[in-house]
C-alpha cells in the first residue's frame, strides 16, 4: 500500500466575506514541502524509543534532519508520479511485513505526528489481485481534510484483465481477432496488387490516389488497421509480462533428499 500526504499551511486569512468568517477566519494557504513530524525512535517516551540509537543519533541524520527539539524530522517529502503539481510524503507499506513491523510501522505513523493539523489530503493506493478471473484492481482511497474538521472520503477502482484468454469468451474473441487479420492481410494484398498495376500503368506512384477518393480512403483504413493490430499485439506483450508464470521452482521438489 501506498499512503501520499499532501500538506497546506492553513493559517491563511480568509478573503471572501461569509456567515462563518468570524467563527473561523482562516483559510487553505499555499502548500507546504518542509520536513515535519518526528521520528519516535529517538523521542523519550514513545513506544518506539530506543536509548541506544539516541545516543548515535548523529550518525543517522545530519544537522538538517534535526527539528528544533532536537528529535529528527519523521517525514520528508519526494517526488512522486501522479503527484507533480504539490509536495507529497509518500510512505510504502510493503504485504510483506510481518505482523510486528507492520504494528511497528503504524506506530511510527502514529508517534511521528504523520497526520496533522496542516493535513490536507491522504491518499491511499493499493493494488489486489483476483487469481479465479485473472484481474488486477488498482484502488486509490482518497480522504480530503476539511477546515470545518469533517473528512471527504472519495475511492476509485480501476480493473484490468491480463488473462485474455482465459474463458469462453475469450476465446470467441480470439477467433474474431484472427478472422480480422485474415481479412486484413486479405485487403492489404488487394491493395498491393491493384497499386502495383497501376504503378506499371502510369510509372506513377501518385497516379494511383489521383483516380478516385476511394483510393485515399482504403489506404487510410490500411494504416489504422495496422495501428490497431500492432497496439493490440502491444497490449498482449505488456499483459504477459505480469500474468501468472511459474516463475520459481518453488515446488519442484516437496520430497526432498
Amino acid at each position: 500500500m501506498l499512503l501520499v500526504m499532501e500538506r497546506y499551511d492553513k493559517n491563511g486569512h480568509c478573503e471572501a466575506v461569509d456567515d462563518y468568517q468570524e467563527i473561523y477566519p482562516n483559510c487553505v494557504g499555499h502548500p507546504l514541502s518542509e520536513p515535519y513530524g518526528i521520528d519516535p525512535i529517538f523521542q523519550f517516551g514513545t513506544s518506539l524509543f530506543d536509548e541506544n540509537l539516541k545516543e548515535h543519533q548523529a550518525e543517522y541524520y545530519e544537522d538538517h534532519d534535526i527539528g528544533s527539539s532536537g528529535v529528527p524530522y519523521g517525514f520528508h517529502h519526494h517526488k512522486i508520479a501522479g503527484f507533480d503539481q504539490h509536495p507529497a510524503y509518500p510512505i510504502l507499506i510493503d504485504i510483506n511485513l510481518l505482523p510486528d513491523r507492520a504494528h511497528d510501522l503504524l506506530t511510527y505513523l502514529k508517534e511521528g505526528h504523520f497526520l496533522g493539523f496542516e493535513s490536507h489530503r491522504l491518499t491511499a493506493q493499493f493494488l489486489t489481485f483476483n487469481g479465479n478471473n485473472g484481474m488486477f484492481a488498482n484502488t486509490v482511497v482518497t480522504m480530503d481534510f476539511l477546515l470545518h474538521g469533517g473528512i471527504k472520503v472519495s475511492h476509485a477502482v480501476s480493473g484490468i484483465v491480463l488473462e485474455l484468454y482465459l474463458t469462453p469468451a475469450h476465446h470467441v474473441r480470439a477467433f474474431l481477432e484472427i478472422v480480422f487479420v485474415a481479412c486484413y492481410i486479405f485487403t492489404v494484398f488487394g491493395f498491393c496488387k491493384d497499386f502495383i498495376r497501376n504503378y506499371k500503368k502510369t510509372k506513377s506512384v501518385m497516379s494511383y490516389f489521383d483516380s478516385g477518393v476511394s483510393n485515399v480512403v482504403e489506404c487510410v483504413s490500411i494504416l489504422l488497421g495496422a495501428s490497431n493490430i500492432l497496439q493490440w499485439i502491444d497490449i498482449v506483450i505488456q499483459c504477459s509480462a505480469v500474468s501468472i508464470h511459474e516463475r520459481f521452482d518453488v515446488y519442484e521438489d516437496l520430497q526432498g533428499e
